[in-house]
């Protein structure tokens, strides 16, 4: 469970101290705990701040070398895709791709994709060695016309395509979750975390960091922790503490993902990757993704260096275009999502293997000796670079080296053995009458920690029922949230705890009631209740673009 008690930080030396609440973070944290280490991990604001509540979210593997992937990153990425279905089971699974086409190019013909399922049989060889048949993935197979047409009649009314490619990646079905899914496994292992605990200054002694000053943000408390190795996950930010510059930063780019309207039936949980036939002049893509999500689609990515290039009149062309069954009009489309990426590549690093993946010891830019910078744009190559910032770590604190446990490790509430089977079994056991999909609700959002939410709903009928008529969260979840998983603020519940955040706005009825349920366990007065409420609304509006 995650509980923020800062004396824990205060009084005890640490081996690591790890800055930022990201997955990678996480991460490292969770990596050191079990090989041993003595960790600390904060972040300035929430867990999981920083990332997206909505994303394509997908854990992709061989078929990365059609985009120019090397031979060696594509097989390091199948490994992760591998150990991420093994490790979250409830939270990671295989989602069936389908690839189409209407551009008249040899790559997108028959022969050629049957070569490339070929390739990728290749890349993917024991790819489920040591999974469940339930996280199974398909290498993949060449389709004719007819052969898609039956798998996807919505397919009909686009004329033009001739064949397309079928194989299965992996998606992550709450990016959320996943991150306090992690840090609670870093918890079990014998880290300590706390929330909106900013640095103020790193704690230097002869030219070595030794730990921080930090400011706890919620009362405005001074402290400092000790550590004898300090490691920033915040894409940079500890920088200006520092007094040389080897800044991680790049000119960002901007992603737009939209959430629009169900496009793919509930039994064909799928993705749809389109190749458009792109008219002259008009930037190419390489692909549009069409992505379930809920009761929703997600759509993307729409890549670009500004925001004006993408207007939503040219998003429905584009997505029309390479989806005539999509048929999508203005009111379809209920959010758009821009994500900032970057596409840096002047630092490199002997231990990297991903293109964008960073891992800096300052020390040998003529830094301050004791101090890590790592930063990665993707999902996929997390866990390795967390294992290899360990691996720098045990070198730093001359010690022995340690195997890494996160590849084959379960996170909290992934010991699953097999889905179905385990679905089934709890559903009959389930201690209070609720409906079939709240159950199945519950199961992906805890695993096999389901157990730890039976109290709050046993207390009330009421902690059952949904909080608002356009959710399924409960009154449960929202307790639950508060004292175990350490939500501060209303923005952690509605945003991060919960999926208000990762699907249609809520309305305000909701965020009231929800806002009314933390001030009275958390003894809000009036004016921090008010205050809540306009952070929470903010950042729902921010969500809109």
């Amino acid at each position: 469970m995650l509980k923020r008690t800062l004396s824990r930080l205060k009084y005890r030396p640490f081996d690591v101290l790890v800055i930022g609440g990201t997955h990678l973070g996480g991460l490292i944290a969770w990596d050191a705990s079990l090989r041993g280490l003595r960790v600390a991990l904060i972040a300035p604001t929430d867990f999981g701040e920083s990332n997206d509540p909505i994303g394509l979210s997908l854990i992709r593997g061989g078929f990365r070398f059609m985009n120019g992937s090397s031979f060696q990153e594509a097989r390091q990425l199948v490994k992760e895709r591998q150990a991420f279905l093994r490790i979250a089971p409830h939270l990671i699974r295989p989602l069936p791709q389908l690839l189409i086409s209407e551009k008249n190019e040899f790559r997108y013909s028959y022969p050629a994709l049957g070569a490339a399922s070929k390739a990728n049989q290749l890349i993917n060889f024991n790819h489920n060695f040591g999974l469940e048949p339930g996280q199974f993935i398909d290498h993949g197979r060449p389709l004719f016309r007819r052969q898609i047409l039956k798998m996807n009649p919505q397919l009909e009314s686009k004329k033009r395509f001739g064949s397309g490619l079928y194989w299965d990646e992996a998606q992550i079905i709450d990016s959320q979750r996943l991150q306090l899914a992690i840090l609670k496994s870093a918890v079990d292992a014998g880290a300590v975390v706390a929330n909106y605990i900013r640095v103020e200054e790193l704690r230097t002694f002869r030219s070595h960091v030794i730990g921080a000053d930090v400011v706890d943000e919620l009362n405005g408390a001074s402290f400092e922790i000790g550590a004898k190795m300090v490691i920033d996950a915040t894409e940079g930010a500890i920088d200006t503490y520092l007094r040389h510059d080897v800044s991680m930063d790049a000119l960002p780019n901007i992603s737009l993902t939209l959430l629009t309207k169900q496009l793919i039936p509930d039994h064909g949980l799928h993705v749809i990757k389109a190749i458009p036939d792109n008219e002259p002049g008009d930037r190419s893509l390489s692909s549009l993704s069409i992505v379930p999500w809920g009761n929703c689609s997600l759509i993307g990515p729409f890549k670009t260096k500004e925001l004006i290039e993408w207007s939503t009149e040219k998003l429905l062309h584009y997505v029309n275009q390479t989806f005539p069954a999509a048929n999508l009009k203005g009111h379809d489309i209920y959010q758009i999502l821009p994500q900032l990426f970057s596409t840096d590549s002047s630092y490199q690093s002997e231990e990297m293997l991903f293109e964008h993946a960073k891992l800096i010891d300052h020390a040998v830019n003529g830094g301050p000796h004791g101090i890590l910078s790592v930063r990665t744009p993707d999902f996929e190559s997390s866990r390795y670079l967390a294992e290899k910032t360990v691996d720098h770590l045990f070198n730093k604190l001359h010690r022995s080296p340690v195997p890494c446990q996160t590849r084959k490790t379960r996170v909290h509430g992934g010991q699953i053995v097999h889905w179905d089977t385990f679905q089934m079994a709890v559903m009959d056991k389930w201690p209070v009458e609720m409906p079939p999909y709240q159950i199945k609700r519950f199961l992906t959002k805890y695993g096999s920690q389901h157990g730890h939410i039976f109290p709050m709903l046993q207390d009330s009928m009421i902690n059952c029922q949904p909080i608002g008529e356009e959710t399924a969260v409960t009154r449960a979840e929202i307790l639950y949230a508060i004292k175990y998983e350490m939500a501060q603020k209303l923005t952690d519940v509605v945003m991060r705890r919960t999926e208000l955040g990762s699907s249609i706005s809520p309305n305000v009825e909701t965020v009231e009631a929800i806002a009314q349920i933390m001030a009275e366990v958390c003894n809000w007065s009036k004016e921090r209740m008010t205050q809540e409420l306009d952070e929470a609304f903010t950042s729902i509006s921010t969500l809109h673009f």
